[in-house]
């Protein structure tokens, strides 16, 4: 359920404290501005599950979760409000206490290249049964995320088929 539309940087700790919900392709590639720093430090060595969510820390007390709804490519974007919906219906029913906000899921130039469908990914947003703030970021505003980061180390992953597992130790 989208509670609040907002205009600014989702990366803002000030005006959106809360954990941080990105769409992301099968094989973590051609990522920009948010999930870049985050997807270059990892090596996917298996493709992942459509429906799967993928967790980092993003900043002390706070999370990045990227809904993996699309592969790269031409009609990679077919079902990814299904996922989506299906992805924000996990954070829901598991991890539902915490804040979220959310970026404009396939909106981005990989989206925008390979065909998403930005109203049924947002409709999709809306009937979720968790509640976030939609972020969206002006056209004259650059998304980004310290480039001097420490690496990002995924801590935990969900799929519709193995369950939650953790895949770091804290």
């Amino acid at each position: 359920m989208i509670r609040n539309i907002i205009s600014g940087d989702i990366t803002d700790p000030n005006t959106h404290p809360g954990d941080i919900i990105i769409g992301m392709n099968t094989k973590l590639g051609e990522a920009s501005a948010i999930g870049r720093p985050f997807t270059r430090t990892v090596t996917v060595v298996k493709q992942i599950d459509m429906g799967s969510v993928l967790s980092f820390e993003f900043s002390p007390g706070r999370l990045l979760h990227m809904l993996i709804c699309h592969r790269i490519g031409r009609s990679g974007w077919v079902d990814a409000d299904k996922y989506v919906r299906y992805c924000l219906d996990y954070l829901w029913q598991q991890h539902g206490e915490r804040l979220y906000s959310i970026v404009q899921i396939g909106k981005g130039p990989v989206g925008q290249r390979d065909g998403a469908d930005v109203s049924a990914i947002r409709t999709a947003m809306a009937t979720s049964w968790l509640e976030m703030d939609l972020v969206i970021r002006p056209d004259s505003q650059e998304a980004h995320v310290a480039t001097a980061a420490p690496p990002m180390v995924p801590f935990r992953i969900w799929d519709m088929h193995r369950g939650e597992r953790e895949i770091r130790a804290h």
